[in-house]
């Protein structure tokens, strides 16, 4: 039987399942992964003989709670601690009260007098991914963020001439950092305190595939001006940048047919395109972010489409050829027995 789109992605999700309950290889991948699953209430899928695919919720509960408490110990990186805070969250895990007061007191440790935060407690030098992800870990966990005008202050000087927005206050643009930057100053303050909007929106929409011949690029958006293949973590920045800037949409039509197109046909996940892997290779962080492209569009409806080439069961043609079989020998048993 064909499938939706949808379930081939969930299938996709649990094929990245690991021994330990985890998903792919970071605490990333683990939290992006819960949130398709949850979003699509399948933490547990059953099959024809039970429980075919499921998130053990306890054990991997467990197990996170102990990776941060260890990692606490031991100066985890920023955006480790707000994954995990994420996928507990998701869990609706009960986390010890004591820990998470560990974790308040260590991202007050984080954040730095001159404004922004640092990656862990033994660095002390500002960074705009670790203030974004702070920022995020401070809201999980419901606590006020201090000195919320002055990281204001701090994360509007890393802007650049372009629009875009640096690391930090001497370092060039990139997307990813002007993404986080607009969010953060718009979670901190107002949409027009985004420095030169305008500017901005052009450093954005020169990242744009605009040529209805290139069906491979077309409606997606380069990682950076010098890239030739637009990728769906790329894409997603972009469209959730102007989304914040409170922009209308051109190429909503284009860009979403770009990202159906980037599902998997042989593993059901979505893959990008890249001067390394000119194949593409699925994974659940592509995946993650052509899902979250179409919430943004409020097109996921999209992802009920059943695709792909019918499938083959080997169940379902094994309970054929028993019934197939019992059948027959029904049918001889009952002709002879008329036959005596």
């Amino acid at each position: 039987m064909a499938k939706t789109r949808y379930s081939y992605l969930i299938d996709f999700i649990y094929s990245q399942q690991t021994p330990s309950e985890r998903f792919g290889n970071s605490y990333e991948e683990t939290a992006q992964a819960l949130e398709i699953l949850h979003y699509y209430n399948a933490f547990s899928i059953g099959g024809i003989f039970g429980t075919e695919k499921q998130v053990d919720i306890k054990t991997l509960g467990n197990y996170l709670e102990n990776q941060l408490s260890d990692g606490i110990d031991n100066s985890m990186n920023i955006y480790d601690i707000y994954f995990i805070l994420k996928s507990l969250n998701l869990l609706n895990h009960k986390t010890s009260d004591t820990l998470l007061e560990k974790v308040h007191e260590y991202l007050n440790k984080t954040s730095l007098n001159e404004g922004g935060f640092s990656i862990n407690i033994d660095t002390k030098k500002p960074n705009l991914i670790a203030t974004f992800y702070g920022m995020l870990a401070f809201n999980i966990l419901g606590k006020d963020l201090p000195n919320k005008t002055l990281h204001l202050n701090w994360i509007l000087s890393c802007n650049n001439s372009d629009g875009g927005y640096g690391g930090n206050r001497t370092l060039p643009s990139t997307l990813l950092t002007t993404y986080q930057a607009i969010s953060s100053i718009i979670q901190l303050g107002t949409v027009n305190q985004v420095v030169n909007k305008t500017a901005t929106i052009n450093f954005l929409n020169s990242l744009y595939i605009n040529d209805p011949n290139d069906f491979e690029r077309n409606g997606g958006y380069l990682p950076e001006i010098h890239a030739w293949f637009p990728l769906l973590s790329s894409t997603y920045f972009c469209v959730s940048s102007l989304d914040l800037l409170n922009l209308t949409y051109l190429h909503e039509s284009t860009t979403i047919k770009w990202v159906l197109s980037r599902q998997n046909s042989l593993d059901g996940g979505f893959f990008d395109k890249t001067e390394e892997d000119v194949q593409g290779s699925s994974s659940i962080t592509s995946s993650y972010y052509a899902f979250k492209i179409l919430q943004l569009f409020n097109s996921l409806d999209l992802l009920d489409e059943d695709v792909f080439t019918v499938e083959f069961n080997y169940v379902l043609l094994g309970i054929v050829l028993g019934i197939i079989v019992v059948a027959i020998v029904i049918s001889i048993y009952v002709w002879r027995k008329r036959k005596l």
